[in-house]
């Protein structure tokens, strides 16, 4: 093979290269979109329709489904963090408290639509498993570093809060019950303040 073929090939693999990379941002990009539509398990003939790549493209890519839904998790996990770890205006427990609860709540209703996506997956892979136990465990031990000795040590509020307090609580007043955003706040709002009043 000469020189001028060798570069004639090396650019047609580059341009394959090239084009493959772009679809599958493409794709990856669609899913997140029809996620947040409300399409929260999407389809390949979904996804074609959404970018205008053949059936046949995203069916190449999809075959590399556990690597696109791991990297669309590890984007709602790196966009979430910070405010997870966001420290608090307020010195006392129970301010500190009502700090959480707007904070979770401000969350959630931003990553809500991904987060029941991935709950409808996380049981296909051990590695969404682990992020949706990783986040599990992250609300767990940030309600636990606020709460006065007698709520954490007391099983049934601690776990009553941790409960209402969660990502499952916003998907079910959001999605199975269709308050809006506000409305679910001030529901988890009142049940919090029920639970806790008797350590103020």
């Amino acid at each position: 093979m000469n020189n001028a073929s060798r570069v004639n090939n090396d650019t047609k693999s580059d341009g394959r290269r090239l084009r493959s990379i772009r679809s599958r941002e493409m794709i990856k990009a669609a899913i997140h979109d029809l996620i947040y539509s409300g399409n929260y398990s999407p389809l390949a003939t979904d996804i074609a329709e959404k970018t205008q790549l053949s059936i046949r493209t995203v069916f190449r890519n999809i075959d590399d489904m556990n690597s696109l839904t791991r990297e669309i998790a590890s984007d709602v996990e790196n966009r979430v963090l910070p405010i997870y770890l966001k420290p608090y205006k307020t010195t006392t427990w129970r301010k500190q408290l009502n700090e959480l609860l707007q904070n979770r709540c401000e969350i959630y209703e931003v990553i809500f639509p991904v987060r029941v996506s991935l709950s409808l997956l996380r049981f296909r892979t051990e590695y969404l498993n682990s992020v949706y136990n990783r986040i599990f465990e992250l609300e767990r031990a940030s309600l636990q570093t606020i709460l006065p000795k007698s709520i954490i040590d007391d099983d049934i509020t601690f776990a009553a809060l941790n409960t209402l307090i969660s990502s499952l609580t916003w998907i079910n007043l959001r999605l199975d019950q269709h308050y809006d955003a506000q409305k679910s706040q001030n529901i988890i709002q009142h049940q919090v303040n029920c639970l806790v009043i008797k350590f103020e």
